[in-house]
């Protein structure tokens, strides 16, 4: 489509969605309440890009947290003329990626993901000799995917939750502790994935694919030798390749370069390594590892006592940044009983939490 038409796109912006709109180039982050336009200056900001060139639609990924955020954003997009444009939420994406790059960075198929978390931990607790029934067996799902999405390991495990006051099916947190471990092991032998290993693999998947094979420690010391460091390496190069962007994008390989600093990038934290692993020979291990705040397990546990529909809508709302009308719409509900959730969910998370609500403005 012509200047014009790119043009036409910004018609009926306020002007601050418009200068989001106008420069679809380029790291950018909006910070606004819920309900203010953000979905609808994103979704601008991807179709101007698109009908003035700077953006190829084919190769345009938008994401959002929810199903419906997705669908939504994809009915804004072809109503703005970019229908080609690709929106899906970060599992959904990430899974379509892991599929495609498995194959040419590891080799065979990708992993099956599982739909649920119950005969995995059953066969856990059963190598554990662990006596649970199915209501015992579905808190301790729970209990893994609270462990997991709190970013929490089976050693930093049992400090977290004894914080929280956690003590799933009556197991102590020394217990369950060994039950993630165990978790883990039984994935591993059947040859599958969760959920939340989903974004993981992916972002370590695609890390292998740019670098162009999986890094082994005999052929350079100084290469990253685990997901999370290939992951870290990548994402740093790929932060400044955006803050150098009139530099990069007219390189003859830009690819080359960001491949350039990922390795730097690793050498320098590889030797940051050495030198720490040096100094705790010296001086004896550091403090305890960094557990999560008690903040951020203290907000999941709090979402965890919320009933399902309360908490879609408060996900829909927050986070998903759709109005009470858009809710109303995605769900069937009315948007006098859409409020009603928000004020019920808004109140027993400050309840939870130990928190006075604010007024509704």
């Amino acid at each position: 489509m012509n200047e014009h038409d790119a043009d036409s796109v910004l018609a009926g912006l306020d002007p601050q969605q418009r200068e989001v709109a106008a420069n679809p180039l380029g790291p950018m982050v909006v910070l606004a309440g819920a309900g203010t336009g953000k979905t609808r200056a994103i979704t601008h900001r991807i179709a101007y890009g698109v009908h003035s060139g700077a953006l190829v639609g084919q190769r345009t990924l938008a994401v959002t947290f929810t199903a419906r955020a997705a669908g939504e954003m994809r009915t804004r997009l072809r109503e703005l003329g970019v229908p080609q444009v690709v929106a899906r939420t970060f599992h959904a994406a990430a899974l379509s990626q892991l599929r495609y790059f498995w194959p040419q960075a590891i080799g065979g198929g990708a992993p099956e993901v599982v739909g649920t978390k119950g005969s995995l931990v059953g066969e856990a607790a059963g190598r554990l000799r662990l006596q649970v029934d199915r209501t015992g067996l579905r808190d301790l799902a729970g209990e893994v995917e609270w462990a997991k999405v709190s970013m929490l390991t089976p050693e930093t495990y049992p400090a977290a939750a004894r914080r929280a006051g956690r003590q799933p099916a009556d197991l102590d947190v020394t217990a369950m502790a060994r039950l993630l471990d165990a978790y883990e092991d039984v994935k591993s032998a059947r040859g599958v994935i969760d959920f939340e290993d989903v974004l993981l693999l992916a972002a370590g998947i695609l890390t292998v694919a740019i670098t162009g094979s999986v890094p082994k420690k005999e052929d350079n010391p100084a290469v990253p030798i685990s997901v999370a460091e290939q992951i870290d390496s990548t994402q740093e190069a790929f932060a400044r390749a955006w803050q150098r962007w009139d530099q990069v994008r007219a390189a003859d390989e830009p690819g080359a370069w960001v491949r350039t600093v990922a390795r730097r990038i690793a050498i320098s934290a590889w030797r940051k390594d050495t030198n720490r692993t040096t100094a705790m020979e010296r001086h004896g291990e550091p403090s305890t590892p960094r557990e999560p705040s008690e903040d951020r397990v203290a907000i999941v546990a709090a979402l965890r006592t919320l009933g399902p529909e309360v908490r879609e809508t408060l996900a829909l709302h927050y986070l998903a940044d759709l109005s009470v009308d858009e809710i109303s719409r995605q769900t069937g509900s009315p948007p006098g009983t859409i409020k009603a959730r928000l004020h019920r969910g808004r109140a027993q998370l400050s309840t939870a939490l130990g928190d006075k609500e604010e007024p509704d403005e």
